[in-house]
């Protein structure tokens, strides 16, 4: 028998180092689990044990498990359990939560799901491989041949070295994100559509084998670069990568739902949302307004406060489930199957929460600053200026700063490092390294406007003209 003390304040790091030491475990991203077995009869083999978790019984730092028909809580002494391969891993049972609250420590989350990427990524036993030319001008063309050719090639290899041609970058880490980056903005563009968030739009005459390598680029995307498609609405997402989303929770679906309509249409459901949750009923210009919003859908129900959550996720099931199930099932297959151990072993909670954590808002990049001291009385008033410009963009804005410091319009654990130079007149702009996360900014600026005006004008410039390059070397 062995026996683990878990401490409420342990972080969950800690406990997962205490796992390790008493037992064989299977960890992934969010709450902890490992198989485990209990004496007389109280669990059984293979049970899931929950670590660390407080969305299911509200009590951080308890230990739980899944047992039909509730959580009960588990006894600290547990016999040492046997070698299990992820495969094995049984699902947990379908009693999705009507809510899933985001997580208050998103960077924690994303911490956490890159410590367990870099796990799975290292028990693959992969080699430095060698560096592969991509043309950006034709960047999916050019990645769909790479990825079709290279296949096996690309599956032996860590980290992924890539090479735009005509570009004079090294990659460490900032050319492979911007890779996946301009790579997922061409699939948008090619099989996507809706406003902020995107759903498939698939042309018949698309093929399977062009289906599947998409599926191959967009894991490798994520095990090796961290990078995901967050544009695409989370259900299809969640179907493509772990064939989960059939128990989302309604608001998940209402969210998606309202990401892909236009700035007012979405305002539109999202006053439905509340006058929901209120119990109060629609006014007769909101359900006018809801009807022109279904009807773009081919759905011509009236709505009200009892069936509205209803007709939008049969909608949402619809655009993001049911029309597109070829293409899901397409793209699906082709996750190779030496990384389907690595999505089976995801919840498509934790999932979410990745997605979520995954998406740029003011909030997030703003922290992923908030380790900066500057030196001298120059620096802190042109700190104080990117602060202020990052807190007037929008989300769009916002990814298209990501990209240009860090390679990825996505936010990522790694804290942003901003230096100074001392550069004026012409010569003044911003640069970014992308490997190293690292923005580097000039101390002349006499004004928050020159600042702001300067800064839009490169970013709009890589946005508008497509013009990403990277000379730095």
């Amino acid at each position: 028998m062995k026996s683990l003390v878990f401490k409420r304040t342990m972080t969950s790091l800690q406990v997962q180092e205490e796992i390790h030491r008493g037992f064989k475990s299977v960890c992934h991203d969010g709450p902890i689990h490992f198989l485990c077995a209990m004496k007389d009869n109280k669990l059984v083999e293979s049970s899931i044990v929950q670590l660390g978790g407080d969305d299911i019984c509200g009590k951080r730092g308890a230990v739980y498990v899944y047992q039909d028909p509730k959580p009960v809580k588990l006894s600290s002494s547990v016999e040492e359990s046997s070698d299990t391969d992820l495969d094995e891993l049984p699902n947990f049972p379908s009693n999705t939560p009507k809510i899933w609250k985001p997580k208050d420590d998103e960077m924690g989350v994303l911490e956490n799901a890159d410590s367990c990427r870099m796990k799975f990524v290292c028990s693959l036993s992969l080699k430095e491989g060698v560096s592969h030319e991509v043309e950006r001008v034709n960047i999916y063309s050019s990645v769909m041949t790479l990825f079709t050719m290279n296949r096996e090639v690309i599956l032996q290899e860590y980290p992924l070295q890539i090479r735009f041609r005509g570009e004079r970058a090294v990659d460490v880490g900032g050319v492979s994100r911007d890779f996946f980056s301009a790579f997922y903005d061409a699939v948008y563009a090619k099989y996507c559509d809706g406003v902020s968030l995107l759903y498939p739009v698939v042309n018949p005459h698309v093929k399977t084998s062009e289906l599947k390598t998409l599926g191959l680029v967009i894991s490798c995307g994520y095990l090796l670069s961290a990078v995901l498609p967050v544009r695409i609405a989370f259900p299809t997402l969640a179907a493509i990568l772990l064939a989960k989303s059939h128990d989302l929770p309604d608001h998940v679906m209402v969210d998606s739902f309202a990401g892909i309509l236009s700035a007012h249409d979405s305002a539109v459901i999202q006053s439905a949302c509340r006058k929901v949750e209120f119990k109060e009923p629609f006014s007769e210009s909101l359900e006018t307004n809801l009807l022109t919003v279904f009807s773009c859908f081919d759905c011509r129900q009236a709505p009200s406060v009892g069936t509205f959550s209803h007709v939008v996720r049969d909608i949402s099931n619809y655009l993001f489930l049911r029309k597109p199930c070829a293409f899901i099932n397409d793209v699906r297959a082709g996750i190779p199957s030496v990384h389907q151990r690595f999505w089976k072993a995801m919840r498509c909670r934790d999932l979410y929460d990745l997605y979520r954590s995954m998406q740029a808002s003011t909030a997030k990049v703003l922290s992923m600053l908030s380790e900066l001291s500057p030196s001298t009385p120059k620096e802190e008033v042109v700190l104080s200026y990117l602060r202020q410009y990052i807190g007037n963009m929008r989300q769009e804005e916002l990814q298209i700063f990501l990209r240009f410091v860090t390679g990825s319009s996505v936010c990522t654990a790694n804290p942003l490092l901003v230096t100074f130079n001392n550069l004026e007149g012409l010569a003044r702009r911003p640069v970014a390294h992308t490997c190293g996360y690292t923005l580097e900014l000039s101390t002349s600026y006499a004004s928050y406007s020159d600042f702001a005006q300067e800064f839009s004008s490169v970013l709009n410039t890589c946005q508008q003209d497509n013009l990403w390059n990277m000379d730095a070397v």
